[in-house]
């Protein structure tokens, strides 16, 4: 009997042209009508969080905080000079590492606009009911998860480096091998909200995204080059979140990942 999961299988320049077009697409599922609040919450929050974090260091003269102001004249001009480079160092920092902040402060908001999203693509709650001891459960379950991740993206890192310094293409490999690893981190990223709510193992996540790898580099590369851009990839996030929902339906619906909670127990609502 033929395989229905590889008979159709699209090749892996089909699967890479629509894992971009899946952040495209997630941008309408993110900001449709009924999610939008979703979307929008932690996009003002990180908004408000960047002007804020932007006239904390701008407003503030740094080196008076642990030096008076010189009274000669050259010594007040490199002193000004000092607390603008601080300031362009600190403002540069804000830069790199506001991307992941935004992430954090917007996770348990894309969480709930995938679990929504999720429900409305398959017409029924998809959330496991809440316990404590499932909570304490998955906590342990991300923190393991975290701490595997950081290895993995650790070893990857220090094996690129050694391609690095192969003479002639070493470069070249590595260049590539490094954006396309990043584009395959930030697709198991966002897609790690539906993959978590099925409370599967790292493997399990792992192997789902290499079960579609030319969706997940399309995919990530989508949102690598968006996460690029200075502020604008706050508004990025829950579109991203949202294509890799959509994914991680197609890889569901190929057999690699279950569409159902453990046990298909999902959460109902309460009856009288």
């Amino acid at each position: 009997m033929e395989d229905r999961g590889t008979a159709t299988r699209p090749g892996f320049f089909s699967r890479f042209g629509s894992g971009f077009g899946f952040f495209v697409q997630g941008f309408r599922e993110a900001y449709a009508g009924g999610r939008l609040r979703f979307s929008l919450t932690p996009l003002v929050i990180n908004i408000v969080l960047f002007i804020g974090l932007v006239w904390l260091i701008w407003g503030t003269d740094v080196l008076e905080m642990f030096t008076a102001t010189p009274e000669a004249w050259y010594w007040r001009a490199l002193y000004w000079l000092l607390d603008w480079l601080i300031k362009l160092v600190l403002f540069y920092l804000v830069l790199i590492l506001f991307p992941v902040i935004g992430s954090i402060v917007a996770s348990p908001f894309l969480d709930l606009l995938t679990e929504k999203q999720e429900e409305e693509m398959l017409g029924r709650p998809v959330a496991p009911p809440f316990t404590v001891v499932g909570m304490l459960g998955d906590i342990l379950r991300a923190t393991a998860h975290a701490l595997k991740g950081l290895g993995l993206g650790t070893l990857c890192a220090g094996v690129l480096l050694l391609i690095n310094i192969l003479p002639g293409i070493g470069q070249v490999l590595y260049i590539v091998l490094n954006a396309c690893l990043a584009a395959l981190f930030f697709s198991l990223q966002f897609m790690d909200y539906p993959l978590a709510r099925r409370r599967l193992s790292y493997g399990a996540k792992l192997k789902a995204v290499l079960h579609d790898t030319g969706g997940s580099l399309g995919l990530g590369l989508a949102i690598f080059l968006c996460a690029m851009i200075p502020v604008l990839n706050a508004a990025m996030l829950a579109p991203a979140a949202c294509g890799a929902t959509l994914l991680y339906h197609r890889i569901a619906g190929d057999g690699a990942v279950p569409l159902t909670p453990p046990d298909d127990v999902v959460s109902k609502p309460n009856t009288p």
